[in-house]
C-alpha cells in the first residue's frame, strides 16, 4: 500500500510543491538503495514504475538529474541486469543528447550497464552510444578548452 502511494506521489502532477516532494522521493530512494546494496532489488516495485515516469518526461524537468542519478545507484548495487535496465536504456540516446550536464552520469550508466549485460548492451545500443559519443565530442573538447 505504502510502495504505491509513494509511487503515485512522484508521478502525480507537475506543480512547484510536488517537484519538491518528487525530488525528496527520488533521494530517498537512492539513499535506500546504496543502504540496502545488492538486497536493492526488493526496491524494484517501487523504483521501476518512477524510473520509467522520470526518463519519459520533458528533458527540462528538474527531476531527469535526480532520477539518472537513482538509476546509476541501482545499476551500481544490482546483482545482475533485468529486463526492465535493458529497456530503460533506450533512454540513454536521449540523454546523450542532451549534452555534457548528464554526460559523466550517462557515462557511468553506460560502463555499468555493459559489465551487468555484455551481449545485450553491446548488440543492441553500441552503434548508438557510439554516434552519439562523436557527436557530443567537439562539445566536450569545447568546454575542456575553456
Amino acid at each position: 500500500w505504502y510502495q504505491r502511494r509513494v509511487r503515485e506521489a512522484v508521478v502525480s502532477t507537475q506543480s512547484t510543491g510536488h517537484v519538491m516532494l518528487q525530488t525528496l522521493l527520488l533521494t530517498t530512494a537512492r539513499k535506500l538503495t546504496r543502504c540496502l546494496g545488492a538486497h536493492s532489488s526488493k526496491l524494484y516495485p517501487f523504483t521501476d514504475p518512477v524510473l520509467k515516469f522520470v526518463m519519459t518526461q520533458d528533458p527540462e524537468l528538474v527531476l531527469l538529474e535526480d532520477g539518472i542519478t537513482l538509476w546509476l545507484t541501482l545499476l551500481e548495487n544490482a546483482p545482475q541486469s533485468t529486463p526492465f535496465f535493458l529497456n530503460l536504456f533506450e533512454s540513454m540516446s536521449r540523454l546523450l543528447q542532451l549534452g555534457t550536464d548528464s554526460l559523466k552520469t550517462s557515462l557511468l550508466i553506460i560502463e555499468c550497464s555493459i559489465l551487468l549485460d555484455p551481449p545485450s548492451i553491446i548488440s543492441r545500443y553500441s552503434e548508438g552510444i557510439v554516434t552519439a559519443c562523436v557527436q557530443l565530442y567537439p562539445d566536450v573538447v569545447g568546454e575542456a578548452r575553456c
